[in-house]
């Protein structure tokens, strides 16, 4: 069979490229939905752990006592140093937004919640939803939501 001179042959291999560029592109944006998400995460375990190292005396003393048990955890002071660390601004409703340069939401994430895994004792846990706008184009096509959940404790070690 003989392909004209009109360019029919092209077809096939333009659909082929079209199809392995849409395919590039989604993985492009899994992979960076991924690695937000992971950006996101170790802020607030570093948030954290310097929240616990803040109120370390406190719960050196604790321990010292042979208790690993303390009174509670002020959850807005966590925030506030969390919005400071990953200049985070407040969004619509109960969340947190991190905005670029030209005001377009790059990530949105639900107010984190403090509290004890274990009821008053030095294991602590935070939890969260993050939702990422997820763009095809240039279009906004949907929205992500990945909930998120990090721990931390103080324990003696001897």
């Amino acid at each position: 069979m003989r392909l004209g001179k009109k360019g029919e042959g092209y077809i096939l291999t333009a659909v082929l490229i079209i199809v392995f560029c849409m395919i590039l592109s989604s993985l492009v944006t899994l992979v960076n939905a991924y690695n937000t998400v992971k950006l996101i995460k170790r802020n607030t375990v570093t948030v954290l752990n310097g929240y616990i190292m803040t109120n370390a005396v406190d719960i050196y003393d604790s321990i010292k006592q042979g208790n690993d048990s303390i009174n509670g955890l002020d959850g807005d002071e966590y925030v506030n140093r969390l919005r400071k660390f990953a200049s985070l601004k407040l969004a619509s409703g109960n969340k947190l937004a991190k905005k670029d340069g030209t005001g377009k939401i790059l990530y949105e994430i639900t107010r984190p919640q403090i509290g004890f895994i274990t009821d008053k004792r030095l294991k602590v846990q935070v939890s969260y939803t993050v939702y990422l706008p997820i763009y095809f184009g240039g279009m906004k096509i949907g929205t992500a939501e990945v909930p998120v959940k990090v721990n931390a404790a103080l324990t003696e070690k001897y």
